[in-house]
């Protein structure tokens, strides 16, 4: 089933009416506000990022970045099984897909480990 042209969308325990919950987008937002972004910025292989696809150490990569996205888990508001569906692989379509308007690097600039 679609919603205006994107897939239905079922909201997940992380998807909080509460934006203070631990867990929530508003967290996370706090909590990356004074973190500096890293400013090593090497070439990073598919072969490489197809090795970090578990709960525990997961990376994916959205439009040429590369994203250490295993801490962002437990606050993502789709939950930990939509979000592993980009673990270790290029992420980009579904990104665009599900949410154009969200900034990737808004959100997970202190984990950038590098480009493809």
């Amino acid at each position: 089933r679609t919603t205006r042209g994107r897939p239905e969308y079922r909201m997940s325990a992380n998807h909080h009416s509460n934006p203070m919950a631990r867990g929530s987008m508003l967290t996370w937002m706090r909590k990356i506000a004074n973190m500096q972004p890293s400013r090593k910025s090497r070439k990073i292989s598919m072969i490489e990022v197809a090795k970090h696809n578990q709960t525990e150490d997961a990376w994916t990569v959205i439009s040429g970045i590369v994203y250490n996205i295993t801490d962002y888990i437990g606050f993502h508001p789709g939950g930990e099984a939509n979000l592993l569906k980009a673990a270790g692989r290029d992420g980009t379509t579904l990104f665009k897909k599900v949410h154009p308007y969200v900034n990737a690097q808004a959100v997970l600039e202190p984990f950038i480990l590098g480009n493809i």
